[in-house]
Parts: C-alpha cells; sequence; structure tokens
C-alpha cells in the first residue's frame, strides 16, 4: 500500500497552529510561513526525532509502534508535497525562460525578415504586393 493510500485510509490528519488537516488540505498550504508546510515537517521531525532509538544491542530494540510509522509517513507526504510544488515551480521558471527565448529568435527573425525586404528593390517590392 503506498503512502497516500495509507493515509487516506487511516485518516491520518497533520497537526497545524490553526488545527489538523488532511492529506488534502496539504496541497493548499504555502511552502514557508506560519501554517506551512515548513512547520508541518518541522513539527513531525521533532516527533520523530524523540522516538527512543535502540542501542547497539539489537535483542532489546523494540519493535516501532503504529503511531511512529504514521509519523514517518506523515513526514514523507508532506516532503513529497514540497517536492512536488519544487518541481512545478522549477517547470514553470523553465517555461518562463524558454518563452521570452522563443520570443527574442521571433523577434531577431522579424528584424532580419524586414532587413531582406528593405534591401529590395521598389519593382520586387511591388511584385510582392498581393
Amino acid at each position: 500500500m503506498n503512502k497516500f493510500e495509507y493515509a487516506v485510509k487511516n485518516k491520518l490528519r497533520f497537526p497545524t497552529s490553526v488545527g489538523k488537516i488532511s492529506v488534502e488540505d496539504l496541497y493548499n498550504l504555502p511552502t514557508e510561513g506560519r501554517t506551512s508546510l515548513r512547520t508541518i515537517a518541522e513539527a513531525i521531525q521533532l516527533q520523530i526525532n524523540a522516538i527512543p532509538t535502540s542501542n547497539a544491542l539489537e535483542f532489546f530494540k523494540s519493535k516501532e509502534t503504529k503511531e511512529d510509522a504514521e509519523l514517518k509517513i506523515m513526514f514523507e507526504l508532506v516532503k513529497h508535497v514540497v517536492e512536488e510544488r519544487m518541481s512545478e515551480q522549477e517547470a514553470k521558471t523553465n517555461a518562463k525562460a524558454n518563452e521570452a527565448h522563443n520570443e527574442k529568435i521571433k523577434a531577431i527573425i522579424a528584424q532580419k525578415e524586414n532587413q531582406s525586404l528593405e534591401s529590395m528593390s521598389v519593382e520586387q517590392l511591388k511584385a510582392l504586393i498581393k
């Protein structure tokens, strides 16, 4: 079962400064700010860091609780949304850069076409008129 399916089936809720939110609500939050993906990720990371870890003696290792596993899944979900947002932003930036580049090329093409027309004689220009 993937992490999104798990979150939906188990009704995971993410703590925020304005209350608990669902997985789909993560997509509506900004990446930075008071109630943001960053603040949620930081809060979850603090909880994960508080989970006791085993020492070198493996046989004393306690089993991970459901709550611990859910915290890790929640963190991965927030991380996924942030990475997706960053990827989308990068794609938008690249698209704008490509558009600006293409417009510059089109302007140069128009300029060159005008130059070729300007170098023609009056008779050649008259012949081009439809």
